[in-house]
């Protein structure tokens, strides 16, 4: 769904879609440029540049990604020195709903302990989520959620006592605590590896095989409005 723009006129649009929509539109655009694609498998081992796969197949690859998430099973095999993630202290609350007809755009709403985002994703529907910092890392029980859910949305406005209402049972909640990890960087002991990205609660691994280039392009210098660099 197009959103406000957020960035300059000349910039493409803020789109907000489900995760189906994206999967679905990065795996037609990489078959249209015939690059292979494979689902319902995935890595059992990797040793250097050679990778066993799920489904008794192997290759033999210049560069490997890992992005499975914060319980990722390439992490052990990429970094098997990596500590184990740790809660973050907040837990998400997550929804499919009808979209209200107030609701146009992606909206956001602050609460004591909680953020409340509203994201229309496709023609009535929205995607709602909510940190919560007051809840402990354990799912509640069943007879549970649903009260600790109402109670937390009571306090927001606009269109969320319409989206409470469309909450009736257990099921239709998706409750997951956050975790965080930091891996100190292996570049400097295996310049095989070559990067690490986090965000929210996923975090990849890329690494080089079999002594592809490993010149770093330079860092960009980017000016503040105090007149110094970074």
């Amino acid at each position: 769904m197009p959103q406000v723009n957020v960035l300059g006129p000349d910039d493409a649009p803020f789109v907000t879609m489900s995760r189906i929509a994206l999967h679905e539109v990065l795996e037609e655009r990489l078959r249209s440029l015939d690059v292979p694609v494979r689902l319902g498998v995935t890595v059992s081992s990797v040793d250097d540049g050679d990778v066993a796969f799920t489904d008794g197949t192997s290759g033999s690859y210049d560069l490997i990604v890992g992005a499975d998430g914060v319980h990722s099973t390439m992490r052990p095999m990429l970094l098997p020195d990596a500590p184990e993630s740790a809660y973050a202290g907040q837990v998400i609350w997550r929804l499919d709903v009808r979209t209200p007809t107030e609701l146009e755009r992606y909206t956001i709403m602050l609460g004591r302990e909680t953020r409340l985002g509203l994201v229309p994703i496709a023609p009535g529907r929205a995607y709602v989520w909510m940190l919560d910092s007051s809840a402990g890392p354990e799912r509640p029980p069943a007879d549970r959620l649903l009260d600790m859910l109402q109670e937390r949305l009571s306090i927001f406005g606009f269109v969320v006592p319409e989206i409470a209402t469309q909450i009736t049972e257990p099921s239709q909640i998706d409750f997951r605590a956050l975790y965080w990890l930091l891996v100190r960087p292996p570049c400097a002991r295996d310049p095989g590896h070559v990067g690490r990205v986090r965000c929210h609660s996923s975090v990849g691994y890329v690494r080089r095989a079999r002594g592809a280039g490993r010149r770093r392009p330079p860092l960009r210098r980017v000016g503040r409005a105090d007149g110094r660099t970074v």
